[in-house]
């Protein structure tokens, strides 16, 4: 699977169905030694007034546990 189609994808929680934004709204987070793939750090939205967009939470790669034609389910081990 190509970055450009990842990225067209929404991130959804399987604990409470929740969906956090396509990933294209998400860094990849890389080792940059190795060039292991982390996971994924998911931002709050960008604001009308224009604030900076923190990280909301960390999602390892481990977590992830579908990748599908639409959506990218995870379940965090400490939720």
């Amino acid at each position: 699977m190509r970055l450009s189609e990842l990225v067209r994808k929404e991130l959804v929680g399987m604990q409470d169905g929740k969906k956090y934004g396509l990933l294209e709204h998400a860094e990849l987070v890389i080792e940059p030694q190795t060039g292991e793939l982390l996971g994924i750090e998911v931002k709050s939205p960008k604001t009308w007034k224009g604030k900076n967009r923190d990280t909301l939470f960390f999602i390892s790669w481990q977590d992830i546990q579908v990748i599908g034609n639409e959506y990218v389910l995870f379940q965090r081990e400490n939720s």
